[in-house]
């Protein structure tokens, strides 16, 4: 009995550090299946359940390891839950219970800020809801009322031991949500951030960014100030720090109207009291709800969500204004494997050991379809480590052994076909569309000839430009014949682009794109007693996407493996008399 798995894959890999790469912290590094937990010395659940909890907001005490976390639950809903970690944020425990009752009547993503009382230089948190409960049907109210109940608070002066409830700051303080940005001014004082629309109760129209001083610890706050507005952008979720340099105050926002695509700066030399112009950041930062800290050696790094995925970057300060897309390094920090709103509300915390903790809330779970509120932890030193890890590889293709130390056995023999032309599978060669691969004999016969040549692999690697002259929109399709003793369920995994499109029988079974050009996928698949067809479709993507980052001039490359030992392959003619002749007519 033959049993057949089809994969489509693009490998293309790039022989220097570029500005596509993303270091992809995000999954288990022995699974890309959506399957296996992510790994367990990275990641930490704060809160999973089967409602909507999300917009988390964190302050971190002074002993660089306890960290308090606080949310809302439902879209934009109640106040109240809370956790607290004091092994900087690998465990947590649920302190719901010391939270005022009135919190649970306030709305909308809570923003916790530590602040230092500069007389008394003693400590106190504050966390601020949007607004409390002003209707019954509709907590925000009219938008032409002016609401006083705009940016009601919990307080702790105990580090989290015991609250109160503090009244709302009343109506000067309607916004969009409270404050979204922090930062310590020089003289201890603390410049708030917020946003605000025309409306009385802080919404419609255009966002502006507005400010707020509070010179007693955050105790009370003076009146709100403008600190940057445009008539054609919408400014939302500003966050404030300052310059490696202590010289300057940036506050990063995004432009809402790009439906958090493009983000902005605005700079203070002067503690707040003027401001620059809106600027463009680098593209490598753009995304919204940023979250900044400044490392020891002077670079900065941030947390944000860019797309739906929670994103991350390191690198210099000055990138911001000379928006050097080669300055600084790109993670993927927090997988999302929803869209939209669920995932969100980064929050970044650098400590003293030069770890970073990072909370979000996203749909980090493929099998829970809500939201969930999750930690991880990195250091920012091992992205660029792991990046320049993957230019190695991809300069000294010989001694590249992507599984080297697994329990994955390379597959080192393989029958390829071609090369041929992309175009020749293209359903719209405007768009560059490619037919579905369904690895069928009718598919692979008409695309690329029945004639296939057997190549071994270096360590189950293949470099297709050694085999096959490489030209613009090439593509091969690989076949490994294996035979097992009997039914078996195992393991497939392989390296490719960002481009690729993995099925097994016509389903997805590898995750359709990953972050960078280096990533492995990895699929759960079953074999049949007797001998199984794997085929690999890899092409050079030549989509508007992949031409703009530098995908389509490099050299095709891939590698495969098994997890398992016993197996061995079928030197016959890969394309026999029990291949399935099912396929869409491929119109050559």
């Amino acid at each position: 009995m033959k049993e057949k798995i089809f994969l489509l894959g693009s490998a293309v890999f790039c022989m220097s550090l570029f500005a596509g790469d993303i270091c992809d912290l995000t999954l288990n590094p022995e699974a890309r299946d959506g399957h296996t937990p992510a790994d367990s010395n990275r990641f930490f659940t704060v809160c999973s359940s089967s409602r909507f909890e999300a917009h988390p907001s964190s302050v971190m005490l002074d002993d660089d390891k306890t960290i308090l976390v606080f949310w809302d639950i439902q879209q934009a809903g109640p106040c109240g839950p809370a956790a607290i970690s004091k092994d900087a944020g690998r465990t947590w425990t649920r302190i719901d219970d010391r939270i005022p009752k009135e919190f649970s009547q306030c709305y909308d993503e809570p923003k916790a800020w530590r602040f230092i009382d500069p007389k008394t230089n003693k400590s106190r948190i504050r966390v601020f809801a949007s607004y409390a409960k002003a209707d019954e049907y509709d907590w925000r109210g009219a938008d032409d009322r002016a609401l006083v109940e705009a940016m009601p608070s919990i307080m702790s002066e105990d580090d989290g031991q015991s609250w109160r409830f503090m009244p709302p700051l009343g109506a000067d303080f309607a916004c969009v949500v409270g404050f979204s940005g922090m930062v310590r001014l020089l003289d201890g004082s603390y410049l708030g951030v917020f946003s605000r629309g025309k409306n009385p109760n802080g919404i419609g129209g255009n966002y502006s960014i507005m400010g707020s001083i509070s010179k007693d610890g955050g105790l009370t706050w003076e009146k709100p100030f403008l600190i940057a507005k445009a008539d054609k952008m919408s400014f939302l979720l500003p966050t404030v720090f300052r310059s490696p340099d202590k010289k300057q105050l940036c506050c990063i926002v995004t432009d809402w109207r790009t439906r958090g695509g493009t983000a902005y700066f605005v700079i203070s030399k002067d503690e707040g009291k003027t401001w620059t112009g809106p600027l463009r950041v680098c593209d490598e930062l753009s995304g919204s709800e940023h979250s900044v800290g400044v490392l020891a050696d002077g670079r900065i790094t941030a947390a944000f969500l860019k797309g739906s995925q929670i994103c991350g970057w390191i690198g210099p300060y000055e990138a911001l204004y000379s928006r050097d897309t080669k300055a600084g390094y790109r993670a993927k920090l927090i997988h999302n494997y929803a869209e939209g709103s669920t995932a969100g509300s980064a929050n970044l915390h650098i400590r003293k050991t030069g770890e970073a903790v990072v909370i979000a809330h996203s749909q980090f779970n493929l099998h829970r379809p809500m939201p969930a509120v999750v930690a991880m932890r990195f250091n920012p030193n091992e992205i660029e480590r792991i990046l320049k890890t993957r230019v190695n590889a991809k300069v000294d293709f010989e001694s590249w052994t992507p599984f080297a130390g697994s329990t994955f056995t390379p597959l080192e023999h393989v029958k390829l076909y071609g090369p041929f032309a992309q175009e020749l599978v293209m359903k719209d060669k405007k768009s560059r569309e490619l037919y579905k691969f369904d690895g069928s004999k009718n598919y692979i016969q008409k695309a690329a000839g029945s004639s296939p040549r057997e190549v071994s692999s270096k360590n189950g690697t293949y470099e297709i430009s050694k085999h096959a002259q490489r030209r613009a929109g090439n593509a091969a399709i690989l076949v490994w014949s294996v035979r097992v003793k009997s039914d078996c369920k195992t393991r497939l995994r392989l390296i490719a682009s960002p481009t690729a499109r993995c099925c097994l029988m016509g389903k997805t079974v590898l995750p359709p794109a990953c972050s960078g050009i280096f990533d492995m996928r990895t699929a759960e698949i079953s074999l049949k007693k007797g001998d199984n067809e794997i085929s690999v479709m890899v092409y050079q993507p030549q989509d508007t996407f992949s031409v703009e980052r530098g995908f389509s001039s490099m050299p095709m490359r891939v590698a495969a493996a098994l997890e398992l030992k016993d197996f061995s392959y079928v030197r016959s003619d890969a394309i026999g008399d029990n291949w399935q002749d099912e396929s869409f007519d491929l119109d050559l």
